[in-house]
């Protein structure tokens, strides 16, 4: 699907995501948007938009979605692990709600 021409069609894939992580382009802002919870990659320095702020892990536009920030320019070692802890815990979450 071609985001920009159409836009019904990205909607609808990133409605049917039960978490998306991605980094700062449309999808994040749809995903908000939603509701969905979002992991948003923000790059130490280089890149960075204003919006995203730098003073906490939680999005001022967009409640569902937080912030993993890069810990130094060059490496996502940190900032992926991150992603990987809460993904498990989300996925665990997802899984004992399921079956109880």
């Amino acid at each position: 699907i071609d985001a920009i021409r159409e836009m019904d069609g990205f909607v609808a894939q990133v409605a049917a995501m039960d978490m998306v992580i991605t980094v700062s382009n449309t999808t994040v802002h749809v995903a908000g948007a939603l509701g969905i919870p979002t992991m948003l990659l923000v790059p130490f320095n280089r890149a960075r938009q204003w919006y995203w702020l730098r003073a906490s892990s939680d999005c001022k536009w967009y409640p569902s979605v937080k912030y993993v920030y890069q810990s130094a320019d060059g490496t996502w070692t940190q900032a992926l692990s991150e992603c990987r802890a809460a993904l498990q815990q989300f996925v665990q979450a997802a899984t004992t709600r399921a079956a109880g």
